[in-house]
This record gives structure tokens, sequence and C-alpha cells, in this order.
């Protein structure tokens, strides 16, 4: 039995990084490379810097946040070792999937003995927070560009029918084949409720959805809620100015504003939210093609998308995660000493 979960562990960690490589090559696909070469040859790396900074800034935010998280809960981690979980817990997902979650709390147990039970309603509560702010950040970009996109949807699937359809009608459509969705899962489910029950993924669902109950509602047990919130604010703000920061590297993207940003920053949270290792493949296709909306072109799109995954979600990982490793090694031995010394003296 063991070995056939781990065999199914390790074809689906297969089948995802096939995905994310089928996606990455179907962005690439047909592309001028030379073109692409160029614009990243020709990057201001100044400003590859500034964007680095917000994103490694987002990231120590996003470690102060988790330690108020945790203090409801008895424990006061140390907020050096709390940053050092959170950038391994990073540093996990550029392996597996998912991995980080679970990851960084298993750090924080090691250096500062936090149970990891109790770690990781911490995490569902922020993992939907994170999901909420998404929500918020994609909603403020369909406001600030909302004639472009809704125009640029409209003219595709008008594109679709021949033109055909009018704007209106499209509009109409599409409402109704939402609604229509809506109703059929609705009714599915009400003649169905036992029966899907009984199927694992629902049971997992349900209890998903009971523990960000559970973790949300732990929010009211801290000290200083408003300091809370105004954490959350600074991490997605930060994350703004990263994407934005982003545009002023290439020649060809420097124009574009806060708002074509928020979009970006909207497709490329569910690129890097996809179950692929990293976001690889899913952020450079959605990224690329949500800059299209903005008469960019697709080499121009890939050139962003290269240098903003690379730098920011590969390479700042990797040496952060490499320093916060060896932090972590040498906390660990320091305190197994002090506990052996202590152990003798007594």
């Amino acid at each position: 039995m063991e070995n056939k979960a781990r065999l199914f562990a390790v074809l689906r960690y297969l089948l995802l990084l096939a995905f994310g490589l089928l996606l990455l090559y179907l962005a690439f696909n047909g592309q001028d490379m030379n073109r692409i070469i160029s614009d990243l040859r020709d990057a201001d790396y100044f400003w590859v810097f500034m964007s680095l900074l917000a994103v490694w800034l987002a990231h120590v935010f996003r470690a102060i946040r988790w330690q108020m998280l945790i203090r409801p809960l008895g424990y006061r981690p140390k907020l050096t070792n709390t940053y050092h979980a959170v950038i391994i817990g990073y540093l996990a997902n550029l392996a597996l999937p998912r991995m980080g979650e679970v990851t960084r709390c298993g750090v924080l147990n090691r250096t500062d003995k936090v149970p990891v039970n109790a770690l990781i309603g911490t995490v569902i509560t922020e993992r939907l927070i994170d999901v909420f702010c998404l929500l918020l950040v994609t909603a403020l970009a369909v406001l600030l560009e909302f004639d472009l996109i809704s125009g640029f949807v409209i003219e595709r699937i008008q594109a679709l029918f021949a033109g055909t359809v009018s704007g209106a009608a499209v509009i109409g459509i599409i409402a109704g084949f939402f609604l229509l969705i809506y109703l059929g899962i609705r009714s599915y489910f009400r003649r169905n409720k036992f029966k899907l029950l009984r199927w694992n993924f629902f049971r997992k669902m349900i209890n998903m959805l009971a523990g960000f109950r559970k973790g949300f509602t732990s929010i009211a047990k801290m000290e200083n809620r408003t300091l809370f919130w105004t954490y959350t604010a600074v991490i997605w703000g930060f994350y703004l100015l990263a994407s934005w920061f982003g545009f002023k590297v290439l020649k060809s993207t420097e124009f574009l504003d806060l708002g074509v940003a928020a979009v970006i920053l909207a497709l490329g949270s569910l690129g890097m939210a996809a179950p692929v290792q990293g976001g690889i493949g899913p952020y450079h296709w959605m990224v690329s093609e949500g800059l299209t909306f903005f008469g960019l072109s697709r080499e121009a799109g890939l050139a962003y998308a290269t240098i903003s995954h690379t730098s920011a979600q590969i390479l700042l990982i990797l040496i952060l995660g490499a320093v916060s490793m060896l932090a972590v090694f040498f906390e660990t031995y320091k305190r197994k000493r002090q506990e052996r010394d202590s152990s003798d003296s007594s």
C-alpha cells in the first residue's frame, strides 16, 4: 500500500511537471527567440534589483504577519526563525507544489518547538487571506482597465463568431452560460449530495472549508487586528510595486502603469498558484497572454515573464533559501548544544 502511494506521488509530480513544461513550450513555440534574447540583453538591471527588493520586503512582512497569527496560540517564535521558515517554504515549492506550507511549519517546529499541528491552522488562515487579497487585486485590475479588458474579450468572442454578434449579446451569452453552469451544478449536488460525500475528494474539500472557517475566526483572537490587516496591505502593495518595477526593466514595457501592473499581478499570481513546480509554464503563459491585452507583442510579454520569473521566483528564492537553510542549521546546532550543556551541568 505504501509503495502504491509513493508511486502515485511520483507519477503526480511527473505529470504536473510535464503539464508545466507543455505550457512553457506552447508559450514560446513559434516566437522570435532572437528578439526575446535581445530584449533580455538590453534589460535595465537597476529595476531588476528594485523589483527583487520589493519581493524580499514582501517576504519579510509575511514573516511578521505569520508571527502575529502564531502568538495567540501561546508561542512566541523568534522573528528571524519565522522569516527563515517562510523562505525555506518558498524554496520547497520550487521542488514540489504546495510542499512549502508543510515545510515551513516543520522548520519552525525544529527551531522554536512550535507544534506542527498548531501551525497548520495559521497557514490555512494565511492561504485564505491570500485568496481574498487575490480576488481584491483581480477586481481592482478589472475596474482600472475595464474598458480595455472587456473590449478585448468581446472582440475575441466576436471574432470567433465572425462578427455576427453584438457586444451586448456577447455579455448576455457569457452571463447566461455561467448561470446555466451554476444552476446545473447546484441541481446535481442537491440530487447527489449523499453520493458525493462518499468520494474522498469531496470529503477533503468539506474538511478544507471547515479548516478555513476555523482559521479565519482565529484572527479575532489577535491583539492588534488593524496592524495585521495593515501588514497584509503592505505585502500586496510590495507585490504590486515589484510588478510595476518589472515593467521598467524592458524598453518594450516601461510605459505600462500601475493599473496594468495590477492586471499582471493577478494573472501572475494565478499562474504561480497552479499546482506546478515554481509556476513554471503557467506563469509565463498567463503573463505573456495578459500583456497582449495592452498591445504588446508575444515576444515582449515572454521577455517580461522570463526575467520576472527567473529573477524573483527562482534566483532570489534559491539565494535566500540557501542562506536561510544555513541559518536554521546553525540555530538548531546552537540550541542542541545548549540543551546538551544544560543536561551535563545538571
